[in-house]
This record gives C-alpha cells, sequence and structure tokens, in this order.
C-alpha cells in the first residue's frame, strides 16, 4: 500500500502507521546493507552483488523514484538507494573482471553486460509502471482521488453506501 492510498473503511486505524513505519524500517535496513556491502566488497576485492540484480536494481530504483513515488518519503527511500548504489556500482565495475574470472567472457564485458541489463532494466519497469498506472483503479487501488476524478468525500459516501447496501 503507497503512503497516499485510502484504505478501506474496515481497515483498522494502526494499518496506515504500521505500514509508513515498516516501509521507514525497510528503507533504513536496505541503507544499511548497501554499505556493509560495500565495506565487505572493499575488504575482499570481489563483486558485491550479481550483474543482473544490480543492473536490475539500478534501473528500478531510477523509474520508480523519478516516475512512481508521489510522497516525499518514498522518494527519499529510493534516492537514498539510488546513491548508496553508487559505491556499489563503483566495486562492481572495479572488481568485475577479477570475480568473474571462471567465466572469462563475461569477465571481459563486465561494464557492457551490466549496461546492457540495466537498459533491459529500464525499458521493462518502465513499460510495466506505465501499463500499472495508465488505468486508475488499477495502479492506485482504491484512490481514484490521486487522478482528480472523484473527490475522497465522494470515495466515502459511496463506501459507506456499499456497505450498508451489502448488509441488508
Amino acid at each position: 500500500m503507497g503512503s497516499s492510498d485510502i484504505p478501506p473503511p474496515t481497515a483498522p486505524g494502526w494499518l496506515i502507521p504500521a505500514s509508513s513505519a515498516l516501509l521507514s524500517a525497510g528503507v533504513v535496513f536496505w541503507l544499511i546493507c548497501y554499505v556493509l556491502m560495500t565495506k565487505r566488497s572493499l575488504s575482499t576485492r570481489d563483486t558485491p552483488i550479481p550483474l543482473l540484480a544490480l543492473g536490475i536494481n539500478l534501473s528500478w530504483e531510477i523509474v520508480y523514484a523519478f516516475y512512481v513515488t508521489e510522497e516525499w518519503l518514498e522518494f527519499a527511500g529510493f534516492v537514498m538507494w539510488l546513491a548508496l548504489d553508487m559505491p556499489v556500482l563503483y566495486t562492481t565495475l572495479r572488481y568485475g573482471r577479477r570475480s568473474n574470472a571462471a567465466s572469462p567472457l563475461v569477465a571481459r564485458h563486465v561494464p557492457l553486460l551490466l549496461g546492457l541489463v540495466f537498459v533491459f532494466g529500464l525499458v521493462t519497469n518502465s513499460l510495466f509502471v506505465s501499463w500499472w498506472l495508465k488505468e486508475p483503479h488499477r495502479g492506485s487501488g482504491l484512490n481514484p482521488a490521486r487522478y482528480g476524478r472523484v473527490s475522497k468525500q465522494e470515495i466515502r459516501r459511496s463506501w459507506r453506501g456499499g456497505l450498508l447496501a451489502s448488509h441488508k
């Protein structure tokens, strides 16, 4: 659930604060993970993450940070992840050849392969997100007010009316 989504009236009052707290904790723990991966990579001189995972990770962080997020906390989380991915990217490019020595073809083409995966991730994530957000009901759950088509008061009235009608 996005931080700006409107929960259904049957949702408990603690749902949104719990969702926001878990999102914040996830951001913090991933930031710690990035720092520890980079530190370990610099000490072992090995790549901290597989090329495929890094390329896809960088691409979805860019797409979601600049195209999907609506709230400052969501945007800040993606941007911080992206910023802390830069040292991970650096260590991957620096030690990628050595880490992939068992596969000479991969070792010789680490930057190219990473770039191809990144571009593939940008395209596929962008296509998915544009499809997902194209129709208000599909990518926004019960929040057509996000698109200016229905006011929050109208949504609340329709929920109440629907709930009353379903309980008769």
